[in-house]
């Protein structure tokens, strides 16, 4: 319903795409509202799609706001970052109050073991200066699924202080057989580019092991982009 609603989202794939728009929203509205009232999470993250299609910010917010309280932890993912900027959700009389949240948000979240909010949370802290907090987070990335968690795991362990989140120490073979591994399983190019870089540095021992490494690495896993819901 979602889908339909949004204007010029279905062209190409019906040959008629002269349809009501916003009878699709108001059917979305009705059909989640009804589950919404009864605690159910996933509906209000619904409601939250709804009302911001209507231009409704405020009712957005409040929506997301109850789907996180619910414990829901993409909403919780979501609305630490409409928090931060992307979408400019909520007032705060300081930055520094709604700074608090957006960290408490992307924390519930990733303790649930959402991984876009395991990497975010990883950077949020970097920013912060709380490096070792940043480190626990991103060996946390490492263990996920998440094609952009994998990748920049990857890249921190090779760079090591010099890099990416000033990791503590520069662990090439772990990197490296990271990289590989997530080349192998996905044919990304940009993957194979930040190989192909790296590679004239490092010994040959080093290659060949993480190679051999590699091998048992992300076998079976299917590796996710973790997209919004409805385009949102």
């Amino acid at each position: 319903m979602l889908r339909f609603a949004q204007k010029g989202n279905m062209c190409g794939t019906l040959r008629d795409c002269d349809y009501d728009h916003k009878q699709w929203l108001d059917r979305a509205e009705e059909t989640a509202l009804a589950r919404a009232e009864t605690g159910d999470a996933v509906a209000m993250m619904e409601l939250f799609s709804v009302s911001w299609m209507q231009g409704n910010e405020k009712a957005a917010f409040n929506w997301i706001l109850k789907a996180a309280e619910a414990g829901d932890a993409v909403a919780q993912h979501w609305l630490a970052i409409g928090l931060l900027s992307e979408r400019e959700m909520g007032f705060y009389w300081t930055e520094a109050s709604r700074r608090k949240d957006v960290l408490k948000w992307l924390k519930a979240s990733a303790e649930q073991g959402f991984p876009k909010a395991i990497e975010n949370l990883a950077v949020e802290y970097y920013k912060d200066g709380r490096f070792e907090d940043c480190h626990e987070w991103v060996d946390r990335m490492g263990q996920t699924d998440y094609f952009d968690a994998l990748y920049n795991y990857g890249l921190v362990l090779m760079d090591g202080p010099e890099g990416m989140y000033r990791y503590p120490e520069t662990r090439s073979v772990d990197g490296l057989a990271t990289l590989l591994a997530l080349h192998r399983q996905t044919g990304s190019s940009a993957v194979q580019r930040s190989i192909d870089r790296r590679l004239p540095d490092l010994d040959p021992e080093i290659v060949n092991e993480a190679r051999a490494r590699s091998e048992n690495l992300l076998v079976d896993t299917p590796i996710l982009h973790y997209l919004p819901k409805f385009g949102i």
